[in-house]
This record gives structure tokens, sequence and C-alpha cells, in this order.
């Protein structure tokens, strides 16, 4: 067994671009696999080009936001602010997601239907189920299929503008504006296709999406990745986001030594002592994000991307966070997974995060705005 864990982390660091070694073999292995599976991916999009295989299309508006690169971009922050800013123009959005990793993905179902949430979190998908807390009269759809989710949208709801959660793969379904994400500090990966990389797509597919945006752009890029970022920033349509890492929830526990009642406004984690805990797609990330905040992280705890928290994983959690701490911080997307199954003894303080476009927020505006004239 731990020689089976030693080559999974091995495969990681590979892919990841970490690895501090040769691993000749397996990248060997990991690179012949890349190229078989950039072999289907050109097949599937040459058939769609040439007809043989066709492309279906809503009655409505549709916008895809997605990124090339396996795990976390942003999507779902981006999917919130891009879907609040059409809504604020006057039309009637609707969210579509696929809800991976929720109970039944075969099932299509509303989420919300933009007043009550009306599935839990495991039916629907941890990231789905955060869109629709975060979203008022905004409907949210899960499905695998996108052109039948969007089916069930427009006649259910009406919508002007359908917008799609991680979508830029699903080429199935025709879209007025693709939008692509990549992150600014590690846009490509090592620069391979999976399973030897992270992209999802070659570099190319880039030129499919009518606007790239950059997220996290306040953090350096780093150098050997200059030829790619250039390669991406010659689209016609680029802009620049950062996350704003905010306080969304304080949940004052029964053994509180604190007797006032928290307001995420007045509460101020810097100095705290803390426990972190999350299950995303970079959990390093999540803790350089406390860590900014001025936290003192006193241990932690990582899980895997759309990690399903059991009991014995929450008792893990607060045994290992103890009592001589201030808070245990975990994400939003974490927090929609195990609030019905913690035990607020101690204080926990939920992580979310805002997209910001500082200088760029009146030309993507203006961009988006254009575009659904």
């Amino acid at each position: 067994m731990q020689i089976i864990n030693n080559v999974k982390k091995n495969i990681e660091l590979i892919i990841k671009g970490e690895e501090r070694g040769t691993f000749f073999l397996i990248k060997s292995f990991l690179f012949i696999s890349s190229f078989f599976y950039k072999q289907i991916l050109y097949s599937r999009n040459f058939l769609y080009k040439t007809g043989v295989l066709s492309s279906k299309k809503l009655s409505c508006f549709t916008i895809s936001i997605g990124n090339l690169t396996a795990g976390g971009t942003g999507k779902t922050p981006m999917t919130i602010y891009i879907a609040k800013l059409i809504l604020n123009m006057g039309y009637r959005v609707c969210v579509i997601s696929r809800g991976y990793k929720r109970k039944n993905e075969s099932k299509y179902a509303v989420v919300s239907d933009g007043e009550n949430i009306l599935l839990s979190s495991d039916e629907a998908g941890d990231e789905p189920y955060l869109i629709a807390e975060s979203l008022s009269y905004v409907p949210v759809i899960v499905g695998k299929d996108r052109f039948k989710a969007g089916l069930m949208a427009i006649k259910k709801f009406n919508p002007q503008v359908i917008i799609l959660d991680d979508a830029f793969q699903h080429i199935k379904l025709k879209r007025e504006l693709d939008i692509l994400l990549f992150d600014y500090q590690k846009p490509v990966g090592n620069g391979y296709v999976l399973p030897r990389g992270l992209l999802r797509e070659p570099l190319s597919a880039t030129n499919r999406a009518d606007a790239v945006i950059f997220t996290r752009s306040d953090k350096l890029e780093l150098p050997h990745h200059e030829n790619s970022i250039n390669y991406i920033k010659d689209h016609d349509s680029v802009f620049k986001s950062v996350h704003r890492p905010y306080i969304k929830r304080i949940i004052k526990g029964s053994l509180s030594s604190s007797n006032k009642k928290f307001n995420t406004d007045d509460v101020c984690l810097n100095n705290s002592r803390v426990f972190v805990f999350s299950g995303i797609a970079d959990n390093n990330d999540f803790r350089y994000t406390v860590t900014s905040l001025g936290c003192n992280i006193l241990d932690y705890m990582e899980f895997a991307d759309h990690y399903n928290y059991s009991n014995n994983d929450i008792a893990e959690i607060l045994k290992r966070a103890g009592k001589k701490i201030d808070f245990i911080v975990t994400t939003e997307k974490d927090y929609v997974k195990i609030k019905e199954m913690i035990d607020t003894s101690v204080d926990f303080a939920i992580i979310g995060v805002k997209i910001s476009f500082n200088s760029f927020t009146k030309s993507f505006e203006k961009f988006i705005k254009n575009k659904l004239i």
C-alpha cells in the first residue's frame, strides 16, 4: 500500500511539474498516454468541425465559463460574479452546472428556483449548491447533458441568458459566448495535456474562446511559463481579475470564550490561532489565503477536491484542532458539505471569495453588455 501511495504522489508531482527527480518510466508512460488522449481530442473536434457530429443550440443567449486546466481557476466565483452582473443589467438569468460528484449525476434537477434552495449539497453537488446559495433571483439547474438541462431551464423559468458553469469542453452545445479562465500564477501547469500534465486540451484550444480572463492576477506569474502566457495574452479580448477573500460567515461555538454576537464585518482574524482544513483543487493556495488574513496556522488537514466528509472526518478535525485555537477555518465550498454535521463547540470561520476586475471592471462590463445586445 505504501508503494502505491508513493507512486500516486510521484505522479501528482509530475503532473503539476513539481517533481524533484527523473522518474523516467513514469514520465514515459504518462507521455504516451497523453499522446493518445490528445489524438482522441483532435478526432472529436474534427468530427464536430466537419459536421459528422452536430452541436445543438438553445433558444436563448448561452454563455460558457470554463478553463483548460484540471483543477481550480475560480470558475464558481466567476460564475456568480457574471450572473449578478447580467442580472443587474435587467436580464432573466439561469445557471446550469453538471454537479460533479453529486449523488445521482444522471438526474436532471432544479437546485434553486431563484427563491428557495430545493436540494441538499449531496444531491446538488457542492459547487452548484454554493452558486444557488450565493445568488438570489437566479435559478440553478444540474445535469450532465447541458442541452437537456437547458431545455428544462427554458421550460420552467424562461431565462433570457443561460450561464454554463465549467462547460468549455462541452462542445455538443452551441453558445454565443465562450469565456476561458487561466490562473495567472500557473496558467498551463507544466504545459502537457492530461495525464502527463494538467491541460484538458492543447493550448491551441484557446482560439475557440471569445474572451480570456486571468484570475488571481495580483500574484506573480512563474518565469518559465512566459511563452505560454504571452501566447494567451495575444488573444483579442483579455481581462484580468483578482480573488478577494473575505469572512463569509462566523459560527459561534457553544464553548466560545467570547460573549458577544459575531458580526462578520466586525471580526478580524489577524493574530488569531487557527486550525485549517479544506478539500479543494489547491489546498496550498487556501492556506496561503488564510495566512494572508493574518492568521497563525497551528495545524491543518487537507483532503481531495470534492471530498465527501464523513462523521469520522469531522471528529478527527475537531480532535486535531484541540482547544487552544480561536477558530477552525475552512472554505465556503467545504462548509456547504459539512454544515449539517459539525459540532459547533468551537468557533468556525468560513472564508469566501469575491471576484474583482479592478481597472478592467468597466471594460469587462462593456464587453458583456455589447455581446448581449
